[in-house]
């Protein structure tokens, strides 16, 4: 294990120059056990088992003792805490020889994972999954609640080049208010120029059933004040002094889904009897949302397939076809697998899809 961090530690310094133009974070990922089925093009199939040196939502670098074909197909096995192995499809994009039999072997996935189901990455620890944003990806509506009126224009300024619709509120009862109107993200300081702390806000939006993601903004790296924000519902924190890469990466982290943040839309129109049954529905979603996250966390494999079948039968109907689609393949994941685990790209495919869907702008 040593010789192999020393390794991936070389590979890394030669690799530092091209990272602020990744899309997504290579995150450490140094095992030496890792199992990799290769599907060669003469039609054998090869289990091995390698080293892996970084991983990422679309891809991880392998170490290995020969060759690999460009474009060969390949499946990983991860390990996880619940003894599920979590299987993931990809192809071989690149083979580079190293040194003496060592060669770095690049895989992209079929599918982006999730960091935090692999890594189990905190972003209230900032381990967020987002290399770069590019701010124009970033759509939907943001509440600005900072903690002084210099702070709430320097955040402005940072997001103006973004397609987001920004909003302020000045304290808790003001931001509950405009946060229930509609808003698919708040971003708020640890203390409010009222005098109220974030733990207060996060706490009061819970409370009035606000189910969004709330980033915090914070001075301190404490681990209790850190608990005491996850306790009331924070999703993620940011440390001061900010820049706009970090607070572009927080927001993409919640708001950019597979590489894609644009909203869906009803394909309903206006006459359609079902019509009037779409804003119940999208009142209905961020609870979905968040009750299949809860599903996935506690490997409740009867709550995920009846949040699949609710949002199945009801997507199509009312014109979100994509949302049915994703939640199909989702209930297929887990009835073939016999696990929410086996399951997990596609739920979170769907919670996430869940949480683009919006109201169509008026006009």
């Amino acid at each position: 294990m040593r010789e192999l961090r020393k390794l991936a530690d070389i590979l890394d310094e030669r690799g530092s120059l091209g990272a602020q133009k990744r899309e997504h974070v290579r995150w450490s990922f140094c095992k030496t056990n890792v199992a990799l089925t290769v599907d060669h093009p003469g039609g054998s199939r090869h289990a091995l088992v390698v080293a892996t040196r970084n991983l990422s939502r679309r891809g991880m670098s392998i170490l290995h003792s020969a060759y690999v074909y460009e474009n060969t197909r390949c499946e990983i096995s991860f390990s996880s805490d619940d003894g599920e192995p979590l299987r993931v499809i990809g192809h071989v994009m690149r083979c580079n020889h190293v040194s003496g039999r060592v060669h770095e072997v690049g895989v992209q996935f079929a599918e982006e994972i999730s960091i935090r189901d692999v890594l189990g990455l905190d972003p209230m620890l900032e381990a967020y999954s987002l290399e770069s944003v590019d701010p124009a990806a970033l759509h939907g509506s943001v509440l600005l609640v900072a903690g002084s009126e210099i702070e709430q224009r320097i955040l402005v300024k940072m997001l103006e080049s973004t397609s987001l619709d920004i909003k302020v509120a000045n304290g808790t009862e003001d931001a509950c208010e405009k946060a229930g109107r509609g808003c698919d993200l708040v971003l708020c300081d640890g203390m409010l120029r009222t005098g109220e702390s974030g733990v207060d806000l996060v706490a009061a939006l819970r409370d009035s059933g606000f189910d969004a993601p709330v980033v915090v903004i914070g001075t301190t790296a404490d681990a209790a004040a850190r608990d005491d924000l996850r306790m009331v519902g924070a999703n993620g924190f940011l440390s001061k002094p900010l820049g706009t890469r970090r607070v572009l990466q927080a927001l993409g982290e919640f708001l950019i889904a597979d590489g894609d943040g644009g909203p869906i839309y009803t394909s309903l129109q206006g006459g359609d009897p079902l019509r009037e049954l779409v804003d119940a529905f999208l009142r209905e979603l961020p609870r979905l949302s968040q009750e299949i996250e809860k599903a996935m966390l506690g490997n409740d494999m009867e709550m995920a397939l009846s949040l699949c079948r609710t949002l199945s039968g009801s997507g199509e109907p009312l014109g979100f076809a994509e949302l049915t689609g994703l939640a199909l393949r989702a209930e297929k994941s887990i009835t073939e697998t016999g696990t929410v685990r086996g399951g997990g790209a596609d739920l979170r495919s769907l919670m996430i899809a869940s949480r683009r869907v919006k109201h169509r702008p008026a006009g």
